[in-house]
């Protein structure tokens, strides 16, 4: 959809002259943070300037020049420039699974973080498919995992059996394989503590914590497949 972002109004002077039809014409001036794509955006007529939403790049500023003129003497005509300053906006950081991932020591353990994203990002329409997979396509994104345990009071990284750390690859489906998670703890009163870390250039990082327990039981797991189409 098209919001309106500015409405010029003029009104003739009180001084005795001739008046007549008034023209608008709207064009981009300069843009900071712009590959010059926006150019078209602002090339238009009459009294209000229409943009089409997410059409803007977010932390680029924009100063638009807007020409009042008569229509029949285009000579006699005023000008008026207008500043547009585009924010950005948080990034978002999800974790699959509710309140609480449910693993087993016997089979591999997957948290997922791909629907974390940013607000500001504009996908090619051919990664449009993947983002309603809910698959991370944000080259830009990047993922920070660690790993605690209470103890008392103290937050202790996690560890092993064998007493080496834990150590959680930046990527946005972690999964840590069933010899791995064999070699885990499982949890009675206190879960494992999932500290997600999701960050982008010069954004504020943004962070989720997911506790995650272990039972030595198997858990069913459900899949869902398509015999055919595309969902």
């Amino acid at each position: 959809c098209a919001l309106p972002i500015f409405k010029v109004v003029a009104k003739f002077s009180a001084c005795p002259v001739e008046t007549g039809g008034l023209i608008f014409k709207w064009s981009l001036e300069s843009a900071t943070g712009d590959s010059g794509r926006s150019t078209q955006l602002f090339d238009s007529t009459g009294s209000e300037l229409l943009i089409k939403q997410g059409s803007l790049d977010a932390g680029s500023t924009y100063t638009i020049l807007v020409q009042a003129f008569m229509a029949d003497e285009p000579s006699r005509k005023t000008l008026g420039t207008y500043e547009i300053e585009v924010l950005q906006r948080e990034l978002v950081v999800s974790i699959l699974g509710g309140t609480q991932i449910e693993g087993s020591t016997l089979r591999a353990l997957k948290i997922d973080a791909s629907r974390s994203s940013d607000p500001d990002y504009q996908a090619t329409e051919s990664s449009v498919r993947r983002r309603r997979l809910m698959s991370s396509d944000d080259p830009g994104l990047e993922f920070s995992w660690t790993c605690f345990t209470l103890q008392g009071s103290l937050e202790v990284p996690c560890r092993y059996k064998d007493g080496s750390l834990l150590a959680l690859p930046p990527v946005a489906q972690l999964v840590l394989s069933a010899a791995n998670v064999s070699n885990m703890y499982p949890t009675l009163e206190l879960p494992y503590m999932f500290t997600l870390e999701v960050s982008k250039g010069l954004k504020t990082p943004k962070s989720f914590q997911m506790p995650g327990t272990l039972s030595e039981e198997a858990i069913p797991e459900v899949l869902l497949e398509a015999e055919s189409g595309e969902l």
